[in-house]
C-alpha cells in the first residue's frame, strides 16, 4: 500500500484515516496533466492507484473529484478542460474497480482558487505568481456521503 506521509494544508482527511463526515476533502498535487491536455502520466496513476486502494477498503465513501486549473485560460476552455481531468481521473478509478456510482466528476474551471486573483496582481516576481498559480490548480477528492451501500 502506498501511503503518503504529508497533508496538504487545509486538507480534512487523508488516506490513513478511517473515520470521515460529508464535506471533508483530500487536496492533492500529486496528479500532474501537461500544458492543456488531460491524459494521465504515470506518476499521476501511481498516486490514483493509492486512492483506489483506499476507496475499495471504505466502501461506504461517495467521492466527488473536483479538478482546478489557475487563470491562465479563459472560463470557457478551463471549464471543459476541468471537466476532461475530472471525468478522466474517475475513468482511471473506475478501470481499477471502484464502483462508477461512488464517484462524481467535476470540473471547476478557476472559480474556486486558493489564492484569489486580488492577491495574484500583488506579487512582485514571476516566481511568486507562477508558485501561486502552481497552488490553485489541483484535484481534490470530497466526501458527499458516508453512508453509500
Amino acid at each position: 500500500m502506498i501511503i503518503f506521509p504529508f497533508l496538504v494544508k487545509g486538507q480534512t482527511f487523508n488516506l490513513t484515516d478511517t473515520t470521515f463526515k460529508s464535506g471533508q476533502f483530500l487536496r492533492t498535487y500529486q496528479i500532474q496533466f501537461e500544458l492543456n491536455k488531460y491524459e494521465l502520466n504515470q506518476e499521476s496513476k501511481i498516486y490514483l492507484d493509492g486512492i483506489s486502494t483506499f476507496l475499495k477498503k471504505n466502501k461506504n465513501l461517495t467521492i466527488e473529484v473536483g479538478n482546478h486549473c489557475d487563470t491562465h485560460y479563459s472560463k470557457q476552455s478551463s471549464t471543459k478542460l476541468t471537466e476532461l481531468r475530472a471525468e478522466t481521473i474517475v475513468n482511471y478509478l473506475v478501470s481499477k474497480d471502484v464502483n462508477a456510482d461512488r464517484l462524481l466528476a467535476k470540473g471547476y474551471n478557476n472559480t474556486k482558487p486558493i489564492i484569489p486573483a486580488v492577491q495574484i496582481v500583488t506579487m512582485k516576481t514571476r516566481e511568486e505568481i507562477e508558485n501561486v498559480h502552481h497552488t490553485n490548480r489541483r484535484t481534490e477528492f470530497k466526501i458527499l456521503r458516508t453512508d453509500y451501500k
